[in-house]
């Protein structure tokens, strides 16, 4: 029986034996699965394998494209193999980093420190001042559609945060002016939980609680859909060069 190898070969077109790529997709999600696991990401504990499946399924979806790519333009594919680990190990990281940054986000919103004055712990989470106005006005734009029980709830969770740490002592945030931008306005809502009952709080929390996960979920959505339509523009650039 004649045996080919991928991995060793010179390819200049994509191979098409069925068996070549079922034993491509062994090969990646036997990585992948390993990155996944030791990725320490918390939105992923208990979906590892669907992660790496997706992962390697748009590695080998990108291989073959790559493939057809090299053999319209006569490039020699040295490793199969050796290429779609590299595109694999490359959307991991991609998505890792992505899902790290939202990780961080849900973590501030979740916790007492969150949205602390200037959000001085956001500069681990957004790089620059630009990217922090951009963050806080979609933020304040997906909190100004949610129902009107969640929205107050939000609005009062995130005040007293605000109230505690001395973010309205002086003159206002990045966050609460994005927010009044969308004519919410947070010091408004600075004592209403301490006003409230152990009943009316107890209701607050849970409806907070929900719409911060809505929040990081639409921040996750948007994310993704503005980093799919990047790619479309590089292909589209790369199908011009």
């Amino acid at each position: 029986m004649k045996t080919v190898s991928y991995s060793t070969e010179a390819e200049s077109k994509p191979p098409n034996s069925e068996l070549v790529w079922n034993s491509l997709y062994a090969f990646l999600l036997s990585a992948v699965l390993h990155w996944t696991y030791a990725a320490d990401i918390n939105s992923w504990v208990g979906q590892e394998m669907d992660i790496a499946w997706d992962i390697v399924l748009v590695a080998v979806n990108r291989t073959f494209e790559y493939m057809l790519t090299a053999s319209a333009k006569g490039i020699e594919v040295v490793s199969l193999k050796s290429l779609s680990i590299t595109i694999a190990r490359n959307y991991f990281q991609d998505r890792r980093r992505k899902d790290q940054r939202l990780q961080r986000l849900e973590f501030y919103l979740e916790t007492e420190h969150g949205f602390a004055g200037e959000a001085v712990d956001f500069v681990e989470v957004v790089h620059d001042q630009l990217y922090k106005s951009w963050l806080f006005g979609k933020m304040a734009r997906i909190v100004d559609g949610f129902a009107p029980k969640t929205r107050l709830a939000l609005l009062i969770h995130v005040a007293d945060k605000l109230e505690k740490d001395g973010a309205f002592d002086g003159e206002p945030t990045q966050l609460e002016l994005a927010f009044i931008d969308q004519g919410m306005y947070l010091r408004e809502y600075r004592y209403s939980l301490q006003q409230a009952s152990d009943r009316e709080r107890a209701s607050i929390s849970s409806l907070a609680s929900y719409g911060y996960r809505r929040l990081a979920n639409e921040l996750r959505e948007m994310l993704e859909t503005a980093e799919k339509r990047e790619r479309r523009g590089r292909k589209e650039t790369d199908g011009v060069h």
